[in-house]
């Protein structure tokens, strides 16, 4: 077992043990999703929080606690990165920063709820791409040509944005708000905590 990223592996571990219970018992889910109205109205704050320690299925909870192990790792094991300090609050940070817009859009809406960890994950993938922007990334179970991290990201964020703001955004489940601001958040949360990776970014992308 890799021990060098404790913080990942606990986070991981706390959200697979709470979201499998929870699809074996919806008042768990029904407690801790976010739920504007419940938080507006009754002052239920930790949902910002509690949501992405809860899934809607396995398929959800599988795809996020992957991509947190495969981006959150590395960024808790270098110390030059983030380290286990920095991955910890990026993470907490950035889970109900990804909600605040829905809770503003939706303000007292009892009929919203969203939950799962996409927000504070797509703010490790976004902090991931500023670091080693040149790492070659592919989509899972799709076969295509990796492409450099911090391209991925690009692409990433403008899906996000278009399906944000796009017509008719509430025709389907997922919450594409969480996905957009968790990602804006990881990156001005890295460079809140580390200055320097602006210059250093743009270096390594020009020396491809």
């Amino acid at each position: 077992m890799d021990i060098s990223a404790p913080v990942t592996l606990t986070i991981i571990v706390i959200t697979c043990i709470t979201s499998i219970r929870g699809f074996y018992n919806q008042n768990i889910v029904q407690e801790l999703l976010f739920n504007p109205h419940m938080v507006t109205e009754r002052n239920q704050v930790y949902r910002l929080f509690t949501k992405g320690f809860v899934h809607a299925d396995w398929l959800h909870l599988g795809f996020n606690m992957y991509v947190l192990w495969m981006f959150g790792q590395p960024l808790e094991a270098d110390p030059q990165w983030l380290g286990s300090f920095g991955l910890f609050t990026m993470y907490m940070v950035a889970l109900p920063v990804s909600a605040l817009p829905s809770l503003i859009r939706a303000r007292g809406s009892i009929h919203f709820n969203a939950l799962g960890a996409s927000g504070a994950v797509s703010a490790i993938v976004a902090s991931f791409s500023l670091f080693d922007p040149n790492r070659g990334l592919g989509l899972l179970f799709i076969p295509m040509p990796a492409i450099p991290a911090w391209i991925f990201g690009l692409l990433y964020l403008a899906y996000s944005f278009y399906m944000t703001f796009r017509p008719n955004r509430g025709a389907n489940r997922i919450n594409h708000d969480a996905h957009l601001w968790g990602f804006l958040g990881g990156i001005v949360m890295t460079l809140i905590m580390r200055p320097s990776i602006a210059s250093t970014f743009f270096d390594q992308i020009q020396n491809i």
